[in-house]
This record gives structure tokens, sequence and C-alpha cells, in this order.
């Protein structure tokens, strides 16, 4: 649970592995589009507020609003059981969250989010990843 002085409009950025590394088990479209429908179907339930995903091969970052109600962890666990029954996925137990506290951190950690590929030697440009997407467009 969030300590009660914590903003809970705040978004998160989150970042959720795959067990096994080094290995390519997400960055397929039809996986992708699992988990972008997915999101979406939390979106409609009011579980979150997605502002920017990318999906690597071994591992998910996303930046969203949750509904704290519910709960991020629970909400991840839901999300990883999903991905899990329909791809086999295995997953490293719990995920990584930091609490975005402004509107210049939120910018710094989307251009981080976006520029992944880039830094992992996948593309040279970050327009050129298929397996993002940012709040109000479908494709990268």
């Amino acid at each position: 649970t969030l300590p009660a002085w914590v903003d809970r409009s705040d978004p998160f950025f989150v970042t959720i592995c795959c067990k096994q590394r080094g290995h390519n088990t997400l960055a397929h479209p039809h996986v992708f589009q699992t988990i972008r429908g997915t999101l979406g179907i939390y979106e409609e339930a009011r579980k979150l507020k997605l502002f920017s995903l990318t999906v690597m091969p071994d591992h998910v970052h996303l930046i969203a609003r949750w509904d704290h109600a519910i709960g991020l962890g629970r909400t991840i666990m839901a999300f990883k059981g999903i991905l899990a029954k329909r791809h086999a996925i295995k997953w490293q137990q719990g995920f990584f969250d930091h609490r975005i506290r402004s509107s210049g951190e939120l910018r710094a950690k989307t251009e981080y989010v976006r520029a992944n590929p880039v830094r992992a030697g996948l593309i040279s440009k970050d327009t050129d990843w298929p397996y993002t997407y940012l709040c109000g467009q479908e494709d990268g």
C-alpha cells in the first residue's frame, strides 16, 4: 500500500522481467498484441492509464497511472498471469517500480524507455522498434 503522503495520481515506471534473460521471449507480434490488448482492457476497466510501453526481448517497460485501490502488485500479477497462460512466459518474481514525481521526470523516463532498443543495439532509430506504444499513437 502507498503511504498517505504519496500523491496517488503520480504515474509509475515499471519494469517486468522474464525468468530467462537474454532470450527473445516477448518481442514477437503476437505477444505484443496480447500485451497491448491486455493493457487496453485494463485501461477500459480503469485499472490503469498507460502513458508508454516498450516491449524488449526479455522484459517490459511501462509508464502508467494505477488504480491504487486495486493495487499495483495485484494488477501486475494478473497481467503476468495472462501472458504466462497465453504464451507460456515464465516471469521473474516481482517487478521494479519507481514513482514519477514531476513532468520533467515523466519526459525523461519516457525517452529512456523509448531509447531502450537503441541502447541494446537492436535498432539504430527508436522509431524503428515495432514493440513500442506511446499514448495517443497506435505504433511507435
